[in-house]
């Protein structure tokens, strides 16, 4: 069942990032929330459920992006894997964490696509778009994540509703 969750999470989160995550823009800084769903389905859900969750995300993203096909694949399943498995540890418990792990998925997922489209200027770029995008991104994917962490594990008949995800 972790695994249909995994990919259902996915799904959402690949086809929200493609059509709704325009509207959230500022001022051409568009934020990418792919990380904070994956960071989510392995936070609540474990290891499997972070790695199918990133598997599905990465394949649609792949497809539609610009960069090389299969690094949305491989970096999102191991993210969400990684994740998974070290969610239980005193850094991940707290919020701090929770945020901190999400500001090094942005970073390293904008350097990553900042790679593969081959960059020109240096300063430039990483100073202008990305830096902007990074913060932007973990800002929003903060609040998100929070509200969703809280919103299933408080409220009493969505949490019932997924109780054997749940280790």
């Amino acid at each position: 069942m972790r695994i249909f969750y995994g990919l259902l999470i996915g799904l959402f989160v690949a086809f929200f990032e493609l059509f709704f995550v325009k509207f959230l823009s500022i001022k051409g800084i568009i934020p990418s929330l792919i990380p904070v769903f994956v960071l989510f389905a392995a936070f609540y859900g474990g290891r499997r459920m972070g790695l199918w969750a990133g598997f599905m995300a990465g394949l649609i993203m792949d497809f539609y992006a610009r960069y090389y096909i299969g690094i949305g694949i491989i970096f999102y399943s191991s993210v969400g894997f990684v994740l998974g498995n070290i969610r239980n540890k005193l850094l991940f418990d707290s919020t701090i964490g929770k945020l901190l792990s999400l500001l090094i998925v942005n970073f390293l997922q904008s350097s990553i696509l900042w790679i593969s489209s081959r960059p020109e200027s240096v300063l430039n770029i990483f100073m202008v778009s990305i830096l902007p995008k990074i913060l932007y991104s973990t800002f929003l994917g903060g609040i998100i994540l929070y509200i969703l962490l809280l919103v299933f594990s408080k409220i009493s008949y969505i949490a019932a509703l997924f109780r054997f995800i749940k280790k």
